[in-house]
């Protein structure tokens, strides 16, 4: 995990084969997460809600229960949380649901969600017949917040190398991809934000290395004084604090460039 460029965000939903089986977020660096909420969900086999909050918008993460009564109870606990979220929210997961089913879960999450993802055939390799739809990114809008749904894929191919390849020799579902705009906010201006725009490191850069420079110019002058030390009191001590003077203005550059990069 140290190689990706992300922060994992993991809960366990129950024990297995001597470690675990739950649901995970995997979080770009730049972002910077708020809060983590964790919540069992009514489940015989042991299924969860990961909450993982940030600035602008909340993302949730599940895998719900095969069984049909603690499915439909499942999405009701998911909406009611969204009673306690003040900002726009994502869902999603392995819904072990479909829109195309009637009278199950979807119809109690489409009282509070859109579905974001494509629906286009199935999220199930294999599966020749139209109900085999069951991963899902659905959103949950908040005060009209202008987040928009650029595009989706289910992915059922990738590209290696070169050489095309099925993602059903990889997995049992196709994973489902979707492409948002949030107003305001991108990845170059996270990455930036905390730099003002007059902050060029490299001025600073520049100034202390010519106090280093000229602090190194006086060593010198003040070795050749202290070496004919006759009648060089006074300009041996001007000389000392003129150099302790630059030592000051390095400590503080570094610290001015140490404080820009965090």
């Amino acid at each position: 995990w140290s190689e990706l460029d992300y922060v994992q965000v993991y809960g366990i939903a129950a024990d297995y084969d001597g470690g675990s089986v739950g649901n995970g977020t995997l979080v770009k660096r730049w972002l910077p997460i708020k809060k983590i909420k964790k919540m069992k969900l009514s489940s015989d086999v042991g299924r969860i809600l990961i909450r993982t909050d940030f600035e602008d918008f909340s993302f949730m993460s599940t895998h719900l229960d095969l069984d049909d009564k603690h499915r439909m109870n499942e999405a009701a606990a998911i909406c009611t949380e969204l009673d306690y979220i003040r900002k726009p929210v994502f869902l999603a997961g392995d819904m072990n649901d479909s829109h195309r089913w009637k009278n199950l879960a979807f119809s109690v999450f489409l009282e509070d969600f859109q579905i974001f993802s494509d629906t286009e055939g199935n999220t199930i390799p294999g599966r020749e017949e139209n109900t085999a739809c069951i991963d899902y990114i659905l959103f949950h809008d908040y005060k009209n917040s202008g987040i928009q749904n650029i595009e989706s894929h289910i992915v059922r191919t990738i590209t290696i190398d070169g050489q095309t390849v099925d993602l059903k020799d990889i997995s049992d579902h196709y994973p489902v991809y979707v492409d948002i705009k949030i107003p305001g906010m991108s990845a170059i201006q996270q990455t930036t934000k905390k730099i003002p725009i007059f902050a060029d490191t490299r001025k600073f850069k520049l100034i202390r290395l010519g106090a280093t420079i000229t602090s190194s110019f006086f060593y010198l002058f003040i070795i050749i004084l202290a070496l004919d030390a006759k009648n060089s009191e006074s300009p041996l001590t001007a000389m000392g604090g003129l150099d302790f003077m630059l030592i000051l203005v390095n400590i503080v550059i570094a610290f001015q460039i140490k404080n820009m990069k965090n």
